[in-house]
């Protein structure tokens, strides 16, 4: 989940991420989604849509409804349970964190 839109639609930026990210073979999808899944057009994540783990555009202090509906999607999709103490999310700002305390 990024702030960012990971240097936009079709970058080499994005395609690295889907790389390094899918080289386990466990990526479910390698499409984007969030608020700039298409271009820079960042916004708040609290009731945006998620359809994949490659999340960009949400804007500072909402990220954590993106984390959650990720595990959402994953269990209506890939049918697994993930408990909220195994939810882990790393970001560069401390206030990004807090919700997962």
């Amino acid at each position: 989940v990024s702030a960012g839109d990971a240097d936009g639609l079709n970058s080499k930026e994005r395609l690295v991420w889907q790389m390094r990210l899918g080289k386990s073979g466990k990526l479910v999808s390698q499409d984007w989604s969030g608020p700039s899944a298409k271009g820079e057009a960042r916004a708040s994540c609290k009731d945006f849509s998620i359809e994949s783990p490659l999340v960009v555009g949400c804007l500072d202090g909402t990220k954590q409804f993106a984390v959650a509906n990720i595990v959402g999607m994953l269990e209506k999709t890939q049918n697994v349970t993930i408990k909220p103490e195994d939810v882990h999310h790393f970001d560069d700002r401390s206030d990004n964190l807090t919700p997962f305390a």
